[in-house]
């Protein structure tokens, strides 16, 4: 019977189905409910999932009194419950899913039985914020105690914020859930408790009264530090919490899309980045302002860069030569300006990031430090399809230190009949290699088709090998969320001029990780500005480097195009690139249903989209195959108004951007799409 119950509640997990309580029908005891519970985790298992740990709940002295009991319930953590940082979920998979704050611990020794406090802190190696995502099964979120214990606790997803030193001091932080960047429950870690430790004390125990016991590398969550908060489709949820930090994940947004001028109205006047769009010049060709979805390869103007270039004109005006110490942003320093909002958009230590030169010639200034190859030692591998200026980089660096292309760079390609690059055919070559590979190097977001890469996933791949690994974000900053540091990146490069809408060819930027920044004998090539600041003006010949990313600087900044960027930059840290994604889920998810049911009501006509379905695959961007058309398409979808851009052989990239397109955009587009295929048919 119990086995039953398990296989029961297994498959309303699978189907996001609800189901009537057990115990309404059938008197469960508590260790019955465990079993249950076991029963059906063990159906997982045998699907192939892994226990990597375990949840505590009824950390509340007050939910304890709520529900009648004096101890706390346990359920269990599964691999496939783990969802990474800045994901999206669907919550079609869910029933009642609602988010909870919590402390996750990491162990590095076994943990069982009676323990003290001590003891258990002795046995964890880091300490995280941490946020569970709960779901009963249960038909109107109601069951009883025994109903919940079986259900696995509502136990459903968790997702770790950083990882800190076991030491840190977590009893009494404060803790904040934020839906769309406002606070909707607070609390603090004491309320786990009275200590987050004691719960994992107290875990210890429980575990090992049901013949287990707590193993290293399991994370166990401590518990919630508040009310759980049910979750809506479209929302970007997080937590910040005292000393550990913040992160989050976003809820994917509604399916239930309309083809309406009505629908994309109501989007519109929801969207509360709606205000941004008059943030910026529309283009108005022939008397009518386009359509503009070419985001992707140049941002529009702000409305404000005129004004923050003209400030510098005038201080250039007023100051000649002096303007470099007298200006109201001294231009000797001008590009520390744009350091902090820039590593705030890589996920980066403000010491590993700059802004300087322009991309190619960033990305061959750090392959002087980070290609060092050896006669053994001295395999590139790539995306096959990147953009050329990384492959004629690719060539002339392998060329450079002696080596045929042919033979140093392996590029990994779709398969045949497939548009995109599984990420384990990129693995599987890293390690086939093996000890050959001096470096991993991809575009973090595919130029082409807009995939984007698990850059943490294929970073730690590299790493494996004793390969370093790096990226040309040119289309992936300000377009999706990262975590450069926080993945290990070794090093990465972009421009500016598309996302973050700097003006054509502006300044670029780096990233240099700090485990190899500060590094001062790491191998670079040298200029003024990358020399010790403090010196810099003593006109030394010996070239001592600055510590950071600051350290491969050539020259002094060129303040006018810095200007036009930090304009852009000022607004996407008003925003954040939270907000931003959640509206270019939305956006481009929208895209693609009205791409799709337009290109449905032509039989004769097929127009596919490359760029991945998966969400959490893409930014904004739908590569569009021209299959059964030619060019001539993309040349007359520019002349009814619609900018886009057209990539040989054969694709036309549309990208509609967060910060200045509506979705009112997108249905227009949608309405001209047709027109050009009707007339097209005939």
């Amino acid at each position: 019977m119990l086995n039953e119950l398990a296989i029961k509640l297994d498959k309303a997990a699978m189907n996001a189905e609800s189901v009537e309580q057990l115990s309404i029908d059938t008197e469960l005891s508590l260790p019955d409910a465990y079993q249950v519970q076991k029963l059906s985790i063990d159906q997982r298992l045998q699907r192939g999932e892994q226990l990597v740990g375990y949840k505590m709940g009824f950390t509340s002295r007050a939910k304890m009194v709520q529900m009648g009991v004096d101890d706390l319930i346990w359920g269990r953590l599964t691999d496939t419950m783990f969802i990474k940082q800045n994901e999206s979920i669907d919550l079609n998979d869910y029933v009642h899913p609602r988010a909870e704050p919590e402390i996750a611990f990491k162990l590095k020794a076994p943990l069982s039985g009676i323990v003290t406090p001590e003891q258990a802190l002795a046995a964890v190696e880091a300490i995280a914020p941490a946020i569970e995502i709960i779901d009963s099964r249960y038909r109107n979120f109601k069951f009883s105690l025994s109903d919940v214990i079986a259900d696995n606790c509502s136990s459903t997803g968790f997702i770790i914020g950083n990882w800190h030193p076991a030491d840190t001091d977590i009893s009494k932080l404060h803790m904040d859930l934020l839906v769309d960047g406002e606070s909707a429950a607070s609390g603090d870690s004491s309320a786990i408790l009275d200590h987050p430790l004691n719960s994992l004390v107290e875990a210890a125990r429980c575990i090992a009264e049901s013949g287990e016991e707590l193993l290293p590398g399991q994370i166990i969550l401590a518990g919630a530090a508040t009310a759980a908060v049910a979750l809506e489709a479209g929302q970007h949820i997080s937590v910040e919490v005292e000393g550990l930090g913040g992160f989050g994940f976003h809820t994917l947004p509604e399916r239930q899309y309309e083809n309406s001028e009505e629908f994309a109205a109501q989007l519109d006047n929801n969207d509360p980045l709606k205000q941004y769009r008059d943030k910026f010049h529309h283009p108005v060709i022939n008397g009518e302002q386009v359509l503009y979805f070419t985001g992707n390869s140049l941002g529009l103007q702000p409305t404000a860069a005129r004004d923050y270039v003209n400030t510098e004109l005038d201080e250039w005006a007023k100051w000649g030569v002096e303007g470099h110490f007298e200006a109201k942003n001294p231009w000797v320093s001008y590009h520390e300006l744009l350091t902090p909002q820039s590593a705030r958009l890589v996920g980066a230590n403000e010491s590993e990031v700059v802004c300087m030169g322009s991309l190619t010639n960033n990305l061959h200034l750090l392959f002087v430090s980070f290609y060092k190859p050896t006669a053994k030692r001295f395999k590139i591998i790539a995306e096959a399809k990147m953009f050329p200026s990384d492959r004629y980089l690719l060539e002339t660096q392998v060329r450079h230190h002696g080596f045929e292309p042919d033979e140093a760079i392996i590029e990994v390609a779709p398969r045949e009949g497939e548009h995109l690059i599984r990420e384990e055919d990129i693995i599987d070559t890293i390690n086939q290699h093996g000890d050959e590979v001096a470096l991993v190097f991809l575009g973090g977001v595919n130029y082409f088709t807009g995939q984007v890469f698990d850059m943490q996933t294929l970073t730690k791949a590299a790493h494996s090998v004793g390969a370093l690994a790096g990226f040309d974000l040119a289309h992936g900053v300000g377009n999706i969320e990262l975590q450069l540091h926080d993945w290990n990146v070794d090093f990465a490069a972009w421009c500016t001029y598309k996302y973050l809408n700097s003006s054509p060819g502006n300044t670029a930027a780096i990233f240099v990780h700090d485990k190899h920044g500060n590094n001062t004998e790491l191998n670079r090539f040298g200029g003024w500005w990358g020399h010790n600041k403090e010196r810099r003006f003593l006109m030394e010949n010996s070239f001592q480097p600055m510590t950071g990313a600051e350290g491969w600087q050539l020259s002094n900044a060129p303040v006018m195009g810095m200007a036009v960027l930090k304009s852009s930059l000022d607004m996407f840290d008003e925003v954040g690139m939270a907000k931003l994604r959640s509206k270019s889920l939305k956006l481009t998810s929208y895209l693609e249903f009205i791409f799709n049911d337009i290109v449905g009501q032509f039989d004769n006509i097929e127009l596919q989209i490359i760029t991945p379905k998966n969400p959490n695959q893409r930014g904004c961007q739908l590569s569009v195959k021209l299959v059964g058309t030619d060019k001539s398409f993309f040349k007359t979808l520019t002349e009814t108004g619609v900018i886009a851009d057209f990539r040989e052989p054969d694709v036309v990239r549309l990208s509609p951007v967060p910060l200045y397109n509506s979705f009112s955009d997108v249905y227009r587009f949608g309405q001209v799409l047709k027109c050009l295929l009707a007339n097209w048919q005939h």
